[in-house]
């Protein structure tokens, strides 16, 4: 049988058994999902902003969560489902996966994808083909991730110093009218000391004055007796 013919009736198996998985024997269209393709990460970018503007409530683990299981459910169950129901695996390193209103749905396999035929340890082989593509998708994915999170801590700085700043000005003017009123209570404490001060050196310079009128009267009297 030919390559070709013998990967789309696998295909249409696995379409049978699973209704939604459906692939076709056909090149990689530009606008598909490739692990490590040229600007696949801007198309996983766009399914994330999707996710993240239909829930924005859902918040990032949610988003996070969603598109991840959108980029490898197929690959996935296209390995299981061949191995398990045609005992033959096909490469899955160019598998073009669709993508439409937020959903990963539908792929193309190219007609010379090499197929590997069932033999004892066919699952084996399937599942380390299987990890082999989810790692790189996960490195891929991890990558787009993290602009995301670099978007979100500047964008929680900026927020954090956008409330921070009110309380800032707010601390600063419960200072300033603090200094403002010890410098107040200092001008009167020293007003009140200079006050204080004139009035002892007056009661002072008083009752030295009492007492030398006294001494002179008191010698005046003496004088005259």
């Amino acid at each position: 049988m030919h390559p070709a013919t013998d990967l789309d009736a696998l295909l249409k198996s696995v379409s049978l058994c699973l209704p939604g998985l459906n692939g076709n024997v056909a090149p990689l269209r530009s606008d598909q999902l490739l692990c490590g393709g040229q600007g696949n990460q801007e198309r996983i970018a766009t399914l994330h902003d999707y996710w993240q503007q239909a829930h924005p409530e859902a918040g990032r683990h949610y988003w996070s969560t969603r598109c991840w299981t959108l980029l490898i459910w197929q690959p996935i169950y296209l390995s299981l489902l061949a191995a398990h129901l045609e005992h033959r695996v096909p490469c899955l390193k160019r598998m073009g996966q669709s993508i439409r209103q937020g959903f990963v749905g539908g792929f193309n396999l190219p007609p010379d994808c090499p197929m590997r035929i069932g033999d004892r340890n066919l699952v084996e082989n399937a599942a380390e083909r299987l990890m082999n593509l989810l790692e790189r998708q996960l490195e891929e994915f991890n990558s787009v991730l993290a602009r995301y999170s670099r978007d979100e801590r500047n964008a929680h700085a900026k927020r954090k110093a956008a409330t921070q700043r009110p309380r800032r000005l707010a601390k600063n003017l419960k200072r300033s009218v603090w200094k403002r009123q010890v410098r107040r209570e200092k001008r009167v404490r020293s007003r009140h000391d200079h006050c204080e001060l004139a009035t002892r050196t007056y009661r002072i310079a008083y009752r030295s004055t009492v007492n030398s009128r006294r001494e002179r009267c008191s010698n005046v009297r003496e004088h005259y007796r």
